[in-house]
């Protein structure tokens, strides 16, 4: 026991214990692993601390340049779990994170960088390295592009970025207001975590090798939603065959700009739809389960479901439309139209059913044609009926007027009165012949 405490004593500056290995070792006999009971030698594998390596391209830059530090000659016995690259501009701390970094010059100066590597043990080393920067020989005024709108969830860190400006800039300020308490950031990339749902205008000054500024705006929505975001496809709904059904799904939120909205179901055949809102009939009734996939940047996939239940279509009654009433006289052979008569399916029956001159008539058709000779008023039915027995009916009246005095007397001694006209013609024609042969003699 003693043993291993002056082991662990003496390693007290690392980290012990990945595995102990026991090594036999045998008491002068190559072949006596099991009985030899000779003594034994236990060796303990300890953690060495990583070694720093600090690199950087180009080391010498002029303001507005970038420097690009680069920690991957750094070495560890296990794994570097963390780089920490540190500097000091203008009395504020410049803090990289990770293998790799970049940094924008925005200073003259000579700057001491130190770059710390700490293992999964805990234990670390550091390395530094120097950077010069020199004035710009032809500096550009600054241009402020703050990048796109965020959409981020709550409680997690937000990365400005500040990649798309433009010129020779020194300085990068970005300020906002969180409920009434202003924040100021600086640098080309800083991270900021909202507490507080909401939406915020973040603004972006950049100031110039000159000292003039230029600004831009981004905004930035917080929002309580599992990552990456929410798809809604819309309540359930219930529909006839036929019947125009709307889908929207406006309700999904995303926390980077939705790309695309496609909608997929069975209307015996598999159906793709796409738009955050559009349209659909079926053909068939059914519960037709459609899912909704929104499709957001880096092809982030979400869906949602909703049910369209599909009903058959009612038999609806039809309508009979029995024509305008007419006005007859006696013996027109008179024609009924109910042409105008309608129903959600073809099939329909027409039958017309009056009474006239003490007899019940009947007629089929969706044209029939009768000869009126009795005059009065007479009330006809039109029934139309579907094939599943559902009717309707409607009525036209037809009147039949009497003949005129005059006319009835024509009609009834007409050839009468032609006769007794062609016997009067020829006794006027013999006098007329006498007149004429009675001048002639006295000539």
């Amino acid at each position: 026991m003693a043993r291993w405490s002056r082991i662990i004593g003496l390693s007290a500056a690392m980290i012990m214990t990945i595995s102990t290995l026991l090594l036999s070792v045998p008491g002068g006999h190559g072949n006596s692993a099991v009985q030899d009971s000779g003594p034994r030698a236990s060796v303990l594998a300890v953690n060495q601390p990583p070694v720093a390596v600090a690199n950087a391209s180009p080391t010498t830059v002029e303001v507005g340049m970038f420097v690009y530090f680069d920690g991957s000659a750094s070495t560890d016995d296990d794994y570097i779990a963390n780089y920490t690259w540190n500097f000091t501009v203008d009395s504020r701390n410049m803090y990289f994170y990770w293998m790799y970094a970049t940094w924008a010059a925005n200073r003259t100066g000579n700057f001491t960088v130190t770059l710390t590597v700490t293992d999964t043990w805990g234990l670390s080393s550091s390395d530094t390295m120097r950077i010069n920067v020199t004035a710009p020989q032809w500096p550009y005024p600054p241009t402020a592009e703050a990048g796109p709108n965020q959409t981020v969830p709550i409680h997690e860190s937000t990365r400005f970025t500040g990649d798309w400006c433009w010129g020779t800039i020194i300085d990068y300020i970005w300020t906002f207001d969180v409920g009434g308490v202003p924040v100021r950031l600086w640098g080309r990339g800083p991270q900021y975590t909202f507490e507080v749902i909401g939406s915020y205008v973040v603004k972006l000054t950049v100031v110039g090798w000159d000292g003039l500024p230029d600004e831009d705006t981004l905004t930035v929505t917080v929002l309580d939603l599992p990552w990456p975001g929410v798809a809604e496809a819309g309540p359930n709904q219930t529909v006839h065959v036929g019947e125009k059904v709307s889908f929207s799904g406006s309700g999904s939120r995303f926390y980077s700009e939705i790309t695309n909205y496609t909608w997929l179901f069975l209307d015996d055949t598999p159906c793709w739809l796409w738009g955050v809102n559009t349209t659909y009939t079926f053909r068939t009734p059914g519960d037709r389960l459609v899912t909704l996939s929104v499709y957001g940047d880096y092809f982030w996939d979400i869906e949602d479901n909703l049910m369209v239940h599909v009903l058959a279509v009612p038999n609806r009654p039809p309508h009979a439309e029995a024509g305008p009433n007419a006005t007859i006289e006696p013996g027109t052979n008179y024609q009924f139209d109910g042409s105008k008569s309608t129903d959600d399916a073809p099939g329909l029956s027409y039958v017309w059913n009056f009474r006239y001159n003490g007899t019940q008539e009947v007629l089929l058709g969706i044209t029939a044609t009768f000869t009126f000779i009795v005059p009065g008023k007479y009330t006809v039915t039109l029934t139309v009926s579907d094939a599943g027995g559902v009717s309707d009916s409607d009525i036209v009246i037809v009147t039949v007027t009497k003949k005129a005095a005059a006319t009835e007397f024509i009609e009834k001694y007409g050839v009468w009165l032609v006769i007794g006209g062609a016997e009067a013609a020829l006794v006027a024609l013999g006098a007329l012949v006498v007149i004429k042969r009675r001048g002639t003699r006295k000539t």
